[in-house]
């Protein structure tokens, strides 16, 4: 019952929530227990995948639920911010307003098209000037007219402006007629002079202002100015526009126009602060979604709520029917990776924007593969790459992309986490997975310089940010929840951490022991894909608990009388034997060790029974149904993962390969192959997730160790005895004689007279049922024991022990006592 209430405290919070939910079903629905436990299971999962997708679900949309710190403004042209407008993230659109202005620009660069000069014109006018200048000879000729009379009349004249030309008029009637017959045929000639060149409206005043220089020098001063007066009211623009043309060249120019195009970096202000808005910044903040509509904000947020809801959905499916340990066990690996996962969006929520190549996010991939397993951290991965996807306003496949990309060839290629330099080859890896995703993008548009610096930012960032960072998250997580990160399993695996120094002066078989275990299970889980980091450290410490009583445990009995003989109380045996795991747990919290190795501790011997102390109660009593077969049965759990499985294979073997010393190959097989069988048949390994092939291949692995571990010796002392030279006498009292191996059984089962092979037991009716072949020799029937204890012989591999001291167990635990050592007597 303490150990029960041991185990019940220890029990996670989920499963505390669980067992409240299953009494409640049981109580007011009356559902049987196999129902009760499937339904609240299932609702535990849901309230945990329905918070998961509402955290998940704010940060997506964090944005759209909160406009403030999305900078949007309920803002007008001519409109004051109170505040800068920033844009938390790149973007880019067609200005309409910049794409017209260019169009303006270009149509005024566009010359208009003008028709040569038409000879009509100048004709016409020079028609005209002979009918004027016939006019005025007439007015000249009239001898009858007085002055004035004759100044009204060239007055008349509407092709000519010299209404305010008296002097010009007077000048021109007062002239000599030689002297304007050289007048008018200057004003024919100079007219059609300049009527002969292209004159355009727009030249009309230029070509007026060049007369002077174009009468002839033979003129007098007067003479000319007259020239010049009447001539310049009577050019006329010769050349006009050609529309039909102009507008051809006016396409063709506008046909060149490119849409213009903004760009804006995260974080640039779009509308500054104290300035009144104008039309380009409008529709920046229109085009850039900064502007509050409350229309579109309600589709943003169900797409962000329906995305988190699938991710948890299909990670709270995977997790229970692929990764059912987290929700059985400690709960704190679930809720980190819960945890991490909401950190990663948020991250990427508030600096993904700035620079999404230099961004870290491979670095969720490699943690998840230090404090889970590679396949939830690839479906994990997944979910994380498609929301950060959404995290800006126009979902990218490219973000998706990189981000899994990233992810999974992190995973994939971090095949030993114990190793410091394959974080930095994963992140290598991670960063030609970048490069290679942002060239594939690129060559859909065209690839230009820019894509070369965005590809070795994505290079950088891979190579050096994500292992860097992977780097100080694991830091933090092994400080701060104790996890069995790679780095604290490096650092409990060295000889010199004090708790294995104590293992090995207070237990020095013990030690020795676990050494050998922790090399028969690494290279087990090495040969099916476990983790073989957490089993080796583990298995150092799985026997910590044989510390309180270290001498009423085979191994370390060397060359003394049994201690349980002097106790000749099966129970009490028992008690000690079994609370080895417990104990061992208990030492394992107050030194602080992860909740991860403290269930080697607790699961490496399962369900079984000590059977030897059983029996010796069954013989004791009389009667069978007067012995509880659960006094004399581990705790457990059975082994709740392949880990932990195999290190119970691994402790049996090895306890059982030192007792009966196969010589053979065929003992070997028998040996290894009976333990596994039996483990698998008793039901010890139904929750490990290990399938028969792996059985197989631990199987095989153990086989090979131990087959050159129990190699074939050379007998010295018949070869002594068969040397030339030697005398037989001589050869006796030097040479050791070869003992036969001793049956010690594992957690003190008694010694007896020691078989080379292990053997078949069948139980007694009242005894539980056992596999057929070899167990481990703690739930083995004992033989006979001897009267006194048979002269201990030394072989070259049977050394004894160091003496070491009897050390009572600390933290004022009852330590029971043993008997003298004996001193080793030897043969001869």
């Amino acid at each position: 019952m303490a150990a029960q209430s041991a185990r019940l405290s220890e029990r996670c919070w989920a499963s505390l929530v669980l067992m409240r939910v299953a009494d409640l079903l049981e109580e007011r629905f009356r559902f049987s227990p196999q129902l009760t436990e499937t339904v609240a299971r299932f609702l535990l999962m849901l309230a945990a995948a329905v918070v998961f997708a509402l955290c998940c679900t704010f940060i997506v949309a964090f944005d759209d639920i909160f406009l403030r710190f999305n900078s949007t403004a309920n803002l007008g042209i001519g409109r004051v911010p109170t505040e800068d407008i920033i844009t938390r993230e790149e973007g880019a659109f067609i200005s309409a307003i910049l794409t017209e202005q260019e169009r303006t620009n270009v149509l005024s660069q566009v010359p208009t098209v003008f028709s040569p000069a038409d000879p009509g014109v100048a004709r016409q006018q020079r028609d005209l000037t002979e009918q004027i200048l016939a006019y005025i000879d007439n007015v000249r000729a009239d001898t009858y007219a007085s002055l004035d009379q004759q100044i009204a009349d060239i007055k008349a004249i509407a092709s000519l402006q010299l209404v305010e030309s008296i002097d010009t008029i007077r000048a021109i009637l007062q002239l000599p007629d030689d002297s304007w017959l050289q007048v008018r045929n200057e004003i024919v000639l100079v007219l059609e002079r300049v009527m002969s060149a292209e004159i355009r409206a727009a030249d009309l005043e230029r070509a007026r202002a060049r007369l002077p220089n174009q009468v002839s020098l033979r003129l007098t001063e007067q003479q000319s100015r007259i020239v010049t007066e009447i001539t310049s009211d009577l050019i006329r623009a010769n050349t006009f526009e050609n529309p039909e043309q102009t507008a051809i060249n006016q396409a063709a120019a506008l046909a060149n126009v490119e849409n213009q195009q903004r760009q804006f970096i995260a974080g640039q202000i779009v509308a500054p602060a104290g300035q009144r808005i104008d039309a380009l910044s409008f529709e920046a903040l229109q085009e850039l979604g900064l502007l509050a509509r409350t229309s579109n904000r309600a589709p943003r947020i169900l797409r962000a709520l329906l995305a988190s809801g699938l991710t948890a959905i299909l990670l709270g499916l995977y997790i229970s029917r692929f990764e059912p340990r987290l929700m059985t066990s400690d709960n704190t690996n679930l809720l980190l990776i819960a945890v991490l996962f909401l950190v990663a969006l948020a991250a990427m929520r508030a600096f993904g924007n700035a620079n999404i190549y230099l961004m870290p996010a491979a670095a969720l991939g490699i943690v998840y593969v230090a404090i889970s397993t590679p396949n939830l951290a690839i479906v994990a991965a997944l979910g994380f790459a498609f929301l950060s996807s959404l995290l800006s306003r126009s979902p990218s496949l490219e973000i998706a992309s990189l981000i899994a990309a990233g992810n999974i060839g992190a995973i994939l290629t971090l095949r030993n986490a114990g190793r410091l330099n394959n974080y930095f080859l994963a992140g290598l890896f991670v960063g030609l997975a970048n490069a290679a995703v942002v060239a594939i993008f690129a060559l859909q548009i065209g690839f230009g310089p820019n894509d070369v610096t965005i590809m070795l930012q994505a290079l950088f960032s891979g190579a050096l940010i994500v292992p860097t960072t992977a780097f100080g998250v694991m830091y933090l997580l092994t400080v701060l929840f104790n996890l069995p990160t790679p780095f604290k399993l490096m650092d409990l695996s060295q000889p010199s951490k004090p708790l294995l120094q104590r293992l090995l002066r207070e237990a020095p078989g013990t030690y020795q022991h676990s050494l050998q275990v922790a090399n028969l299970a690494e290279q087990a889980a090495q040969a099916i894909g476990a983790d073989t980091q957490i089993t080796h450290v583990a298995s150092l410490y799985h026997d910590i608990g044989k510390m309180s009583n270290p001498f009423f445990f085979t191994e370390n009995q060397q060359h003394i009388p049994n201690p349980h003989d002097a106790l000749d109380d099966p129970y009490r045996s028992a008690d000690i034997i079994i609370n080895h795991t417990i104990e061992g747990d208990q030492i394992a919290k107050r030194h602080n060790l992860p909740h991860r190795i403290r269930e080697f501790i607790r699961e490496h011997h399962g369900t079984t029974q000590v059977y030897v102390f059983y029996q010796r109660a069954l013989a004791a009593a009389g009667d069978d149904s007067a012995v509880d077969l659960a006094d004399f049965s581990y705790p457990g759990p059975i082994p709740q993962s392949r880990e932990t499985a195999i290190v119970m294979m691994a402790d049996s073997c090895e306890s059982a390969s030192r007792a009966v010393k196969p010589q053979t190959n065929e003992e070997i097989t028998d040996l290894v192959h009976g333990i596994i069988e039996g483990k698998r048949n008793s039901g010890q390994l139904d929750d490990s997730n290990l399938t028969l092939n792996e059985l197989r291949k631990i199987e095989e692995t153990f086989i090979d160790i131990f087959r050159g571990l129990f190699h074939p010796r050379i007998d010295y002392a018949r070869a002594v005895q068969e040397s030339p030279g030697r005398s037989p006498a001589r050869a006796d009292t030097q040479a050791a004689t070869v003992a036969q191996p001793a049956f010690a059984a594992t957690d003190g089962a008694a010694t007896a007279d020691k078989p080379k092979k292990a053997r078949k037991t069948a139980p007694t009716p009242a005894a539980p049922q056992v596999a057929a072949g070899v167990s481990d020799p703690a739930e083995t029937p004992p033989a006979a024991q001897p009267d006194e204890p048979e002269p201990a012989t030394l072989m070259e591999d049977d050394e004894p022990l160091t003496d070491v001291p009897f050390l009572p167990k600390r933290n004022g635990a009852k330590s029971i006592k043993p008997p003298a050592r004996l001193k080793p007597r030897r043969s001869g």
